[in-house]
């Protein structure tokens, strides 16, 4: 099962900003999701947070996915250096490289570790395959260009929101549905309809069933291939499964079954060997 590991920011925890409401989307995506509060939040430590994060996460591997708010980014930058095994991929909210427009000295004091600690991009690289920033062209943090350009060398897609601040409540943002696009674009591999394609399917397409449709008792004259995007669909009959967001099931030619989408609904990527035959 796919894990997401939200790591808050500076000052911030669990129950502040988006994290509520990302926590209880991604798990409708079908992500295992933690997102604790992370320690002295106030006065955060690459030490203290990196070393809490790896307990966290436990063993990292390619169904480990993570989102990071602010110094959230750069503690999960800073883990991803620690770690040899490929993760799945990353999302950086109002990430940075260096800050500006500092508020005070002691402010200045907390950061200077963070700004001044090398980090190796090539190592970041080696077991970041995909990942994309969030920012906003007017973020108090400052230094846009300079941060845009540090994610662009670890090959992040890059997000430009307008006039968004620092992308948290006190900017007006209880929720950012871009990040759940980019979770739903890490679900769905790049090449997945192609590849459908290339095994064989006539027809590949996208689909959208509402929360509850039921289907009767049918059986197709070709393979069929449903690819779970979002939600969940539980089929019964002479197959009897729940397929959830991020699974893939090919329904083989004569099987008869019945489906039921789930209470959020359903977004199918669809293959089907004779066209029109699902």
């Amino acid at each position: 099962m796919k894990r997401l590991i939200i790591v808050h920011g500076w000052g911030g925890g669990a129950s502040r900003d988006w994290m509520p409401w990302l926590t209880e989307k991604s798990e409708k995506l079908g992500y295992q999701t933690l997102c604790p509060d992370f320690p002295h939040t106030d006065q955060p430590t690459i030490e203290e947070w990196v070393s809490f994060l790896s307990r966290i996460v436990g063993k990292p591997d390619a169904n480990s996915y993570f989102v990071g708010h602010s110094i959230g980014c750069q503690t999960i930058l800073r883990y991803l250096e620690t770690i040899d095994t490929p993760i799945g991929g990353t999302i950086f909210v109002a990430g940075w490289f260096n800050l500006e427009n500092m508020a005070d000295a002691e402010e200045e004091r907390i950061a200077r570790p963070w700004l001044k600690t090398p980090i190796d991009v090539s190592k970041i690289k080696s077991v970041l395959p995909k990942s994309t920033l969030i920012i906003s062209t007017n973020d108090p943090c400052g230094a846009f260009e300079e941060n845009k350009a540090k994610f662009t060398e670890l090959g992040t897609k890059i997000v430009v929101v307008p006039n968004a601040g620092h992308l948290t409540a006190e900017d007006g943002y209880q929720q950012i549905p871009v990040v759940i696009d980019e979770l739903q674009n890490f679900l769905m591999p790049g090449n997945l309809k192609n590849r459908l394609k290339e095994e064989g399917f006539a027809n590949v397409f996208d689909w959208h069933d509402n929360p509850g449709t039921k289907y009767a008792e049918h059986a197709h004259r070709g393979k069929v291939s449903f690819y779970v995007l979002r939600g969940a669909v539980t089929f019964s009959g002479d197959i009897e499964i729940t397929v959830s967001a991020g699974e893939r099931f090919d329904v083989p030619m004569g099987i008869k079954h019945s489906a039921i989408v789930g209470s959020d609904g359903c977004d199918w990527v669809v293959g089907e060997e004779i066209k029109g035959d699902s």
